[in-house]
């Protein structure tokens, strides 16, 4: 007989650590998401309990996951796609074992969200001290640049990490804890503190991401809207007084930006010259189009996982001799080019249900008066609005660390959606 208690409380004792563990880069995250995934398919194959695996999630899951094993083996090199879509399943497993730790785990959520709070003090502070101290932070990793590295690796994304966590944040704080005058001062003054790091962190992607969860909060939210109106107010005011004063962020964050999407680019290739304006930058270009000449090949089921990286150096492909990298910088660009137009249909069915549940509340707290979704869910929705974006850059589809970031909301979603029900 196992010890259902003991085993809960241990592995929801892991789980606290994933947001810190973030902080570290890929390995110690993957490694928590290993245990816990064995924790929980041990647990459910010893007491027959298959209730978390009979759900719509997982069949839609299932179906993906099947899609990506059968491209990688029919693609061109079985082995190196093999690498990307053979243990996918691990995120879908995770999801399932967060709703198991938040159903029979007592204040499982409120635990959480101490612990991702502790997380985000820590790179708060990290971040500014990066931005005080010459771009190195407190444990000597330095960040070429404007842009700040994770407090606890040389990885330049902790304005990633902060823009799509912070949505999760919200919404456990305000499932957890009432509101009181001290926790609507401590979420006015994150709100303040993160949008104005993640300006500061020089990734623009992750600017436009936290610029874009506001926005959606603040015109669909029900109850925190000029809270958060207000933190924005005040946050424009500081990052324009920033950027009046410095002329290095100006430089990166304004006139860079607005010199990289107005440029022309020539392709050498054929030493034409790009009369409309690129996209996002000369070098997203290079790679999205590197991407599309792929997907023109084989546009129905794409090259296979994984294998943009190696196909982008072909001849046939390259828009020109910078068109090769990892991925090619765009979720559904890169969709197109591995996995085809069936493919991306799997992320568009996502993209579809997510506005679905977006208008129907709308219409029904406009029209009828009524709420269809609590503020918790919407946050919660907020941070798949960031996942499936289609309109900015982003990290590799197939990427572990960026993966566990997309699926660590999906778990609290599924439980409150089928608790509902």
């Amino acid at each position: 007989m196992i010890d259902k208690k003991l085993i809960i409380n241990f592995s929801s004792i892991i789980y606290y650590l994933i947001p810190i563990s973030l902080l570290t880069g890929p390995l110690i995250p993957e490694l928590i998401l290993l245990f816990i995934n064995l924790v929980f398919l041990f647990y459910s194959i010893k007491e027959k309990d298959w209730f978390y695996f009979n759900n719509n999630f997982t069949k839609f899951f299932l179906l993906f996951y099947i899609y990506l094993i059968s491209r990688s083996f029919f693609s061109e090199n079985p082995y190196l796609s093999l690498e990307s879509s053979l243990f996918y399943f691990r995120f879908g497993i995770f999801a399932l074992a967060t709703w198991f730790l938040i159903i029979n785990k007592r204040n499982f959520i409120k635990e959480f969200a101490l612990f991702l709070i502790i997380t985000f003090i820590i790179a708060t502070i990290d971040g500014y001290y990066q931005y005080f101290n010459n771009s190195t932070n407190i444990f000597g990793f330095e960040s070429p640049g404007t842009r700040m590295s994770l407090t606890f690796n040389d990885n330049l994304t902790l304005g990633s990490f902060l823009a799509r966590i912070f949505p999760l944040l919200f919404a456990v704080m305000i499932y957890s804890f009432n509101k009181t005058n001290l926790n609507l001062i401590y979420l006015f003054f994150t709100f303040i503190l993160v949008d104005t790091l993640i300006y500061l962190s020089g990734e623009r992607t992750a600017f436009g991401l936290i610029t874009l969860a506001t926005v959606f909060l603040i015109l669909v939210i029900n109850e925190y809207k000029l809270l958060r109106l207000f933190a924005l107010a005040v946050s424009i005011i500081i990052i324009t007084i920033i950027t009046i004063l410095s002329p290095e962020i100006r430089a990166r964050n304004i006139e860079g930006t607005i010199n990289q999407m107005t440029s022309k680019i020539t392709n050498p290739l054929n030493d034409e010259i790009n009369d409309t304006n690129v996209i996002f930058s000369p070098g997203h270009h290079t790679l999205i189009m590197t991407a599309i000449n792929m997907f023109k090949d084989k546009p129905l089921f794409g090259h296979g996982p994984k294998l943009y990286r190696e196909l982008c150096n072909n001849d046939k492909y390259k828009f020109n001799d910078n068109s090769c990298s990892t991925h090619p910088h765009n979720n559904y660009i890169q969709a197109l080019s591995e996995i085809g137009i069936i493919g991306l249909g799997f992320i568009l069915i996502l993209l579809m249900y997510l506005f679905s549940k977006i208008l129907n509340h709308i219409y029904n707290k406009i029209i009828l008066s009524k709420i269809i979704l609590s503020d918790y869910e919407i946050a919660l929705i907020a941070c798949f609005l960031l996942t499936l974006w289609p309109f900015f850059p982003s990290q590799n589809l197939f990427n572990n660390w960026i993966n566990i970031i997309y699926y660590l909301p999906v778990g609290f979603y599924l439980q409150k959606i089928y608790s509902k029900n």
